[in-house]
């Protein structure tokens, strides 16, 4: 089963009208899982083994803005 999808309510809007910018939702676990509660609900449960894949995927991006930007 896959939580369902949303647009979110980030507030991000602002920092994404001024400067190139992305957001990425990790999904931490599923409901066959247990996870049942999404983020900001102090039920929610994070699979850890997930935080090291959404670090990469965010220096990755960096790296990779580096590169196109460097003079």
């Amino acid at each position: 089963h896959e939580m369902p999808t949303s647009n979110g309510s980030e507030d991000f809007t602002a920092v994404a009208e001024r400067v190139p910018s992305a957001v990425f939702m990790l999904g931490v676990g599923s409901i066959d899982e247990g996870h049942t509660c999404s983020m900001h609900n102090p039920g929610m449960l994070v699979n850890e083994s997930a935080l090291a894949e959404g670090a990469a995927l965010y220096a990755n991006c960096a790296a990779r803005y580096l590169e196109a930007h460097s003079r």
